[in-house]
């Protein structure tokens, strides 16, 4: 079984190439919910609807593509989740690089239970 998953995880595109295909696949669904003229209310802390409502826009307009462009920035700055995403793969490639954690894995797997051995590695 771990072999089936280790030959799917390596035929995956580099996570680079995944992130562009997600952003094509967004920019063809706004551009299909856009045609579709999809609303939404617009999100009201006291939660009564205000009446207003939020359209979709099409980014693969010309006017949705200058307005991906300018708020890239913007966007990649403001997206809380990212600060930390980043903080823990740097201080994973750390250790990883600094040979930390292939020492512990070794020195884990010494002490284990031969039973237990492969739910400890996981």
């Amino acid at each position: 079984m771990l072999n089936t998953i280790e030959r799917i995880g390596n035929r995956l595109p580099h996570p680079a190439t995944l992130f562009v295909i997600a952003l094509v696949l967004v920019m063809v669904l706004s551009a299909i919910a856009a045609a579709a003229g999809w609303t939404v209310a617009k999100p009201q802390l006291s939660g009564a609807d205000s009446g207003e409502y939020i359209r979709v826009n099409n980014l693969l307009s010309s006017d949705g593509i200058w307005w991906l462009l300018s708020h890239l920035v913007k966007n990649f700055i403001q997206f809380p989740p990212l600060g930390i995403v980043l903080v823990g793969m740097l201080g994973i490639g750390i250790a990883e690089r600094s040979g930390l954690i292939p020492a512990m894995l070794t020195r884990m797997s010494a002490n284990i239970p031969d039973k237990f051995l492969s739910p400890a590695i996981m």
